[in-house]
């Protein structure tokens, strides 16, 4: 098993210094103790050297159980690895702080007479350790910004990958449907030639069956969002989710289709995602898409565990995809929220005049139209 230089550095010192504290607060309460007469006059110093030493064990233990309580296990599989140059910066921290229990320490058991200078040499160096913590959580900051920020990069990056992959994929089932299509042609010229009408007749019926089953839907006039939403409803398929797609869409926009495909896609990953932690619950998704008054409005509402519900507040606070719908809107002027209500995740995008309709009549008989297109192209995951 690989070990981070981190925890080789970090580990050591939090033991060393337990034990150090251990052994300064086990002589503070055997002192006490003695002040206090509680040991008898003829104790030996053996007997006093191992009721320290048990008490200083006690102590020990108890300290670590407390670290170990308020670290999970899952917290500690989850230490990000850090630089070299920030593990031995982040080291300079326990350091010091072991040599001052060492200090202390040493002056507690009367091993050196500490002057004056010696304790105000210890409080300016607690004080400078302040200091420097603060400089080194500012630094630390820093750093975290900057892998957040390459980290979301490598997200958009692997996205992008993973469209043109697929995108591939799709020109590899359109050049063989384009060879199918054409020996289908063949065989009708073939049934025609010989004036088998009948024949002829009932392939063009199988091949209208055949293109009724077809896994490509439409949904929208848009093919950058047609192309997504078809994307991530075979993933629903391939997860047993339930999916139900609406959308009252024109095909043009004001704005880019990919910046409105990587808002929806995002969305959607963040529902599919959740839907796929669900164990006995229903899966069920919900998009729709509609214009109204020339603003996009994008509502999904997804299924989850309620279990979730604190690990979601710190995935909707630090997650990469939900930051970057966030973002996205912002630039766009636009408005998102999101809520819940019992077991449903509910998320909203509104962006703002998109749609350069040249009047309201027109609008209004789109809208008409698209309504009447989508009756069709509203799916469930039995119609997938």
């Amino acid at each position: 098993m690989k070990v981070e230089k981190s925890s080789i550095i970090l580990w050591p010192c939090v033991f060393l210094s337990i034990a150090l504290v251990s052994e300064n607060i086990a002589g503070l309460i055997q002192q006490s103790l003695s002040d206090q007469h509680w040991f008898p006059t003829s104790a030996t110093s053996i007997t006093q050297y191992f009721s320290g030493s048990l008490l200083s064990s006690v102590l020990r233990v108890i300290l670590i159980s407390i670290i170990f309580s308020m670290l999970s296990h899952k917290q500690l599989e989850q230490i990000p690895k850090l630089p070299d140059k920030m593990v031995m910066m982040l080291s300079i921290i326990p350091i010091s702080s072991i040599i001052v229990l060492c200090t202390i320490t040493l002056w507690w058991h009367s091993r050196f007479s500490l002057p004056i200078f010696g304790v105000l040499g210890i409080d300016f160096g607690v004080l400078a350790m302040t200091i420097f913590n603060l400089f080194m959580f500012k630094l630390i900051q820093i750093r975290i910004i900057e892998l957040s920020k390459k980290q979301a990069s490598e997200v958009v990056v692997k996205k992008e990958i993973q469209f043109f992959t697929d995108l591939e994929n799709k020109e590899k089932n359109i050049r063989m449907m384009r060879h199918d299509l054409k020996n289908q042609y063949l065989i009708l010229a073939g049934y025609i030639k010989d004036k088998n009408y009948d024949a002829a007749l009932n392939y063009i019926n199988k091949s209208i069956i055949k293109l009724d089953h077809s896994q490509i839907k439409f949904y929208t006039n848009n093919p950058i969002l047609n192309y997504l939403l078809n994307q991530k409803a075979q993933q629903a398929i391939e997860n047993n989710i339930q999916m139900e797609i609406k959308a009252f869409i024109p095909a043009d926009f004001h704005i880019e289709s990919s910046i409105i495909a990587s808002i929806l896609g995002n969305l959607i990953d963040n529902a599919l995602n959740a839907c796929i932690r669900q164990k006995d619950f229903e899966r069920k998704i919900s998009i729709l898409l509609k214009l109204s008054n020339n603003n996009l409005i994008i509502n999904i509402d997804n299924t989850f565990d309620r279990g979730e519900i604190y690990t979601r507040r710190w995935r909707m606070k630090g997650g990469i995809g939900l930051k970057s719908v966030q973002s996205i809107v912002s630039e766009q002027n636009g408005l998102y929220k999101h809520w819940i209500e019992g077991e449903t995740y509910h998320a909203s995008v509104v962006l703002m005049k998109i749609y350069e309709g040249e009047t309201k009549e027109n609008d209004e008989k789109f809208e008409k139209s698209s309504f009447e297109s989508d009756q069709e192209s509203s799916i469930e995951s039995g119609d997938l």
